[in-house]
């Protein structure tokens, strides 16, 4: 605001001491009014300010604030009461808006322990140790870069500041993969080139950060390690329950159960134990060990079935699959209304998450996607497109199961068509999207 000179003030009220008396009376009249009109205009303005601010908030442009919110601010676009974009397209036509990508870690040695019975257990798996990525699984998740250059590569343009977030979970093997795919992703433009003389790493590679937080904080990806009770105790009931434990060592899963703690030494009590041992196996024969000659009538085809109830049992009903992967549901929902508004700030066109076989399977379920019975392999890829066509804003979901670059099926959720409208899409995940996943771990 400019502030009048002192001589100017001055001035004016000198000719306003010349006037009549009643003049003197109408111009205190008329000076309340003036006054009382700036007052409203006033708090028209801070409501106005306030409301915007409380609006940022319930749309929060940080990448990460979003986490723990609720959902209110998105019930116009469950009830679908959100106006369609005014402008015209042709229905064949599709704008691509924001894209999000989870997958999973590549190859790798195994995590220790494996099973008592190892021959391997004292094997070193040097130069990369237990629980690392193997030259094939660097591979496998820069072939996850290099398809995500193809795909979305025109439309991306160059690596630049806030195009993306990249975010992994707390384990060397997944902030590798996330360095590898993002080294496929972006090769260096000609302005990012850092080579210099004879070195030319610089001409093939750069870096780009990305972010992650220690595993007993991170209630996005690695809530494995974040205590919820309420999980826990229906996990519990889940694995105690007389129809589980059916369809877990009932029929023709008995004999394979007798059969690994015959050979294995391992004590077989729930589907945890039979993944580990699969796990192993699959780690083992990626490093082109020999492995020993019981496994051939069980692994992988026997197995696989009775290590895919670990992750079925871990989200076994919708709570433990909210519970398990609604906030990651959440984020994606909420970085999807918000750029479809223009309001995401910083205004990014791609997420990226590296993390486990137990976030991929969770998710699918939770969307109600998953296979029952199959195993997420190395470098798996669940990717959500979210797209404008005919003036409706909506989601496609993709999977991409294999490092073939044109290996890449639709995901169509129950009830829905696979270009599912953002309204449509919040209504059906609604029972998967945590309000407070804090409190509801909490009971």
């Amino acid at each position: 605001m400019v502030r009048e000179s002192t001589p100017a003030r001055a001035g004016r009220a000198a000719r306003a001491g010349r006037r009549a008396p009643h003049s003197c009376a109408m111009s205190t009249v008329g000076g309340l009014r003036r006054g009382l009109r700036h007052l409203v205009a006033a708090a028209a303005l801070a409501l106005l300010l306030a409301a915007g601010t409380r609006a940022a908030a319930r749309i929060n442009m940080d990448d990460d604030a979003l986490l723990g919110s609720d959902l209110s601010d998105l019930k116009e676009v469950r009830d679908n009461r959100v106006r369609p974009d005014p402008s015209p397209h042709d229905k064949a036509e599709s704008e691509l808006l924001l894209v999000h990508v989870l997958f999973r870690h590549g190859d790798r040695t195994p995590d220790p322990p494996t099973y008592p019975n190892d021959p391997y257990s004292n094997f070193s798996y040097d130069p990369v140790g237990w629980g690392g990525l193997t030259p094939n699984g660097k591979r496998t998740e820069y072939r996850i870069g290099k398809f995500l250059r193809r795909r979305y590569g025109a439309w991306l343009g160059p690596y630049r500041s806030n195009l993306l977030a990249a975010r992994t979970t707390d384990w060397p093997r997944t902030k590798d993969s996330m360095s590898l795919v993002l080294a496929g992703l972006f090769p260096p433009a000609e302005d990012d080139v850092w080579a210099e003389g004879a070195d030319k790493l610089g001409d093939l590679w750069m870096p780009i950060a990305s972010e992650s937080v220690p595993r007993s904080e991170d209630n996005l990806l690695y809530m494995w390690d974040v205590p919820c009770p309420e999980h826990d105790k229906a996990f519990k009931e889940v694995l105690s329950s007389q129809s589980f434990q059916k369809q877990f060592r009932g029929g023709s899963h008995a004999p394979i159960v007798s059969y690994l703690e015959k050979y294995s030494g391992a004590k077989i009590n729930v589907p945890e134990d039979v993944y580990n041992i699969y796990q192993a196996l699959l780690a083992q024969q990626g490093w082109n060990l020999t492995l020993p000659s019981w496994t051939e009538d069980v692994f992988p085809d026997k197995m696989k079935p009775l290590a895919a109830l670990y992750f079925e049992a871990d989200t076994w009903n919708r709570k433990m699959q909210r519970l398990r992967a609604g906030p990651l549901v959440k984020r994606i929902i909420r970085h999807s209304v918000a750029k479809s508004r223009g309001l995401l700030r910083p205004n990014r066109q791609m997420y990226l998450y590296a993390a486990h076989d137990n976030n991929v399977a969770a998710l699918l379920m939770a969307l109600r996607v998953w296979e029952p019975g199959t195993m997420p392999p190395y470098g798996v890829a669940v990717i959500f497109e979210l797209r404008r066509r005919a003036g409706q804003v909506g989601i496609q979901m993709y999977l991409r199961n294999s490092t073939s670059m044109e290996d890449l099926h639709p995901l169509t959720m129950p009830d829905c068509e696979h270009f599912c409208p953002v309204h449509r899409f919040v209504q059906l995940t609604a029972d998967v999207t945590p309000g407070n996943w804090e409190a509801e771990c909490e009971g």
